[in-house]
């Protein structure tokens, strides 16, 4: 019996290292993201982002919001890199004093939760890959002391 028991123990420790908790995501687990987007909001405004891969791995990218007339309403620089091995969305805008970091908070199913809690708004992004050529991103956080949430789909461009 007692040497049962070990054997049962032994297997038990051996499985439980094996599960040992979920593996790190990384960038190449993000790299469904990588393309050319583009979406249309119901008052007919353009928006987009450009996402590629660069030589350390890094995707670097831009987006971009245009009125139904063609003038540029908004545009960022965009980056996901690793920091310490976990993959950040950095945001640069013109009236930011610097770039913004979102740190993946989780990762599951082609969608991707990034978040920096101290951002005004959104203090969260997350990106949804639904079916192989539409990209659903939701930003979220507070906007003036309300819960906010600004949504966008774009289509993938060929």
């Amino acid at each position: 019996m007692n040497r049962l028991l070990k054997s049962t123990i032994a297997c038990m420790v051996c499985l439980l290292c094996a599960c040992g908790g979920e593996e790190k995501p990384t960038m190449d687990d993000l790299s469904w993201m990588i393309g050319s987007w583009q979406g249309i909001s119901p008052d007919g405004q353009k928006f987009c982002e450009q996402w590629e891969k660069d030589a350390t791995g890094a995707f670097i990218g831009k987006g971009c919001a245009l009125s139904a007339q063609g003038d540029t309403l908004f545009k960022e620089v965009l980056k996901v890199e690793a920091i310490e091995g976990t993959p950040f969305y950095v945001a640069t805008l013109p009236e930011n004093p610097g770039p913004v970091h979102f740190k993946l908070k989780s990762l599951k199913n082609k969608s991707a939760h990034f978040e920096n809690m101290k951002h005004d708004f959104p203090q969260q992004i997350i990106y949804t890959l639904e079916k192989d050529k539409v990209i659903h991103v939701e930003l979220r956080g507070l906007r003036d002391g309300k819960n906010a949430i600004q949504e966008l789909v774009f289509q993938k461009m060929d």
